[in-house]
């Protein structure tokens, strides 16, 4: 027998041994699952009598039952709230649950074990929990990170507003995920975001002014505005897309002046703002950029703003100077 035919025997076995380990591996992940769901069945009216009534479930459930209760609990804690909530986190109390999730978060060797603990942690949903979420923040696996911003959006602890604004900044976790979970804090969380107006980093400068923005209210408008006057482009592009939301006819100058900055993201976040606020005094700023800015994004930020303001005033200006932003804007604010 040649070697090429040893061989091919050989490929053959071993692709058939394959194939049977994975058919097994397939069969028995089927029926563990078959059996989860069995087990999950038979608690269903356990969790149902402890989400309405707070009925203790029964004492003699095994290790496996008691794990599977646990993650029914934690699916409809997501979707609940108030006292129906508060027996889902006193019933996670008393078992310990909390406490050996977060040693878990804290001390165990896998990545995957600590990332399912901070998630699972958001999932039951107690406060308690909170100072160690803050500080898986800074865990050294990404995933870990992620969920950690998750679950500190689901407990809504204001007190994790910085730190989550600083993970945003510094790349430790999405910046999208982060302000989900600060708009999830809400209000509550302002004092933590005005506080990172004198942070030395301008990352963290921008982030809370952006979330000032969009939490705030006209109260916060005087120190956006001073923000309008921040050595860093990225702090002053914030500063008034700010006050586009929360500032109103006295922060008109400011944002007259911000379409004359060198930089081009701060001049279309100006016209945007001027855009929203609707001043017909800064109709004439905003047709001139519309028609003469050399950077596309601020023209056409400029043509829009001014549609807004005034659009039979635009079309005009259109028409004299034939200004393609002008009259794409004009038409745009024609279909709405």
């Amino acid at each position: 027998m040649s070697v090429l035919v040893i061989a091919a025997l050989a490929l053959s076995a071993c692709s058939i041994a394959m194939l049977a380990v994975l058919v097994t591996r397939r069969w028995e992940l089927a029926r563990r699952a078959r059996h989860r769901r069995q087990v999950e069945d038979r608690l269903k009216q356990a969790a149902l009598e402890l989400l309405h009534g707070g009925v203790e479930p029964p004492a003699e459930l095994s290790v496996e039952e008691k794990e599977t209760l646990a993650d029914l609990l934690g699916r409809y804690a997501r979707t609940v709230r108030g006292p129906t909530h508060d027996h889902i986190v006193a019933y996670f109390a008393r078992e310990g649950l909390i406490g050996r999730e977060v040693t878990v978060m804290a001390r165990a060797r896998q990545p995957w074990r600590r990332a399912t603990a901070a998630f699972r942690l958001g999932d039951i949903g107690s406060v308690d929990a909170a100072p160690a979420l803050v500080e898986a923040l800074r865990d050294k696996d990404r995933y870990v990170r992620i969920a950690a911003v998750r679950s500190l959006g689901r407990l809504r602890a204001p007190e994790a507003g910085a730190a989550l604004v600083a993970a945003g900044a510094e790349g430790r976790a999405p910046e999208g995920l982060v302000r989900w979970a600060l708009l999830q804090l809400g209000p509550p969380a302002l004092p933590e975001l005005r506080s990172l107006l004198s942070s030395p980093s301008d990352r963290e400068r921008a982030a809370a002014l952006q979330l000032i923005g969009l939490l705030g209210g006209p109260s916060d408008a005087g120190e956006a505005e001073s923000r309008m006057r921040d050595s860093s482009s990225l702090v002053r592009t914030q500063a008034a897309r700010a006050l586009g939301r929360v500032g109103g006819e006295r922060n008109l100058p400011s944002l007259l002046a911000a379409l004359e900055d060198r930089i081009p993201a701060v001049r279309a976040a100006a016209a945007i703002s001027l855009g929203y606020l609707r001043d017909p005094i800064a109709l004439d700023a905003l047709t001139q950029h519309a028609e003469g800015d050399p950077v596309f994004d601020v023209a056409r930020e400029s043509a829009r703003a001014a549609a807004k303001i005034d659009r039979q005033a635009s079309a005009a200006r259109a028409r004299a100077s034939d200004s393609e932003h002008l009259r794409e804007a004009v038409d745009l604010a024609g279909i709405r």
